[in-house]
């Protein structure tokens, strides 16, 4: 396989995997409850720019996956504003439980962005945010990255081969 057919290769599986900015990221909640909290736990995945099943009035009801809790499995969160004190709360039917503290999205209550990361709410326990899956970027830079060491890899067997021919 010659060079240019490599590095071809590469270039147009990068760009089949390089996904447009407006592409949603998965990501996985964890909340690990302390304080009031303590021994309360809860975990779900959601993606990073969610269609709200519900917006208004300070909050904005996401539906998730993987919804589980210690005081049961749940299909969508609450996520409240600052208006509305900040924080969210699992709907865990009959057993809800809310967290309070600061807002978890940017943008508004109709288009809520989620982004990695770690929320505190006041000792009451900590809700830690992490991609779920490499984004498509990370995958095509590192196809990119392969594909270029098995050019440099080709070149120098080339370049060896025809220095003994000679």
């Amino acid at each position: 396989m010659g060079i240019r057919t490599l590095l071809a290769s590469a270039v147009v599986a990068s760009s089949m995997l390089a996904a447009p900015a407006a592409v949603a990221e998965v990501l996985d909640f964890n909340f690990v409850g302390a304080g009031s909290y303590l021994g309360i736990g809860a975990s779900w995945t959601q993606p990073s720019n969610p269609t709200p099943i519900v917006y208004g009035l300070g909050s904005t009801t996401i539906g998730v996956t993987n919804g589980s809790s210690t005081l049961g499995p749940f299909l969508d969160v609450r996520f409240y504003g600052t208006s509305a004190s900040g924080g969210f709360t699992p709907q865990t039917f009959p057993n809800v439980f809310g967290v309070f503290g600061p807002q978890l999205f940017t943008g508004t209550e109709a288009a809520p962005m989620f982004s990695t990361g770690t929320a505190m709410f006041d000792g009451d326990g900590k809700l830690t945010v992490t991609a779920a899956i490499p984004e498509p970027s990370t995958w095509a830079m590192m196809i990119a990255g392969l594909a270029g060491l098995g050019a440099l890899s080709e070149t120098r067997r080339r370049r060896g081969f025809i220095a003994r021919r000679r």
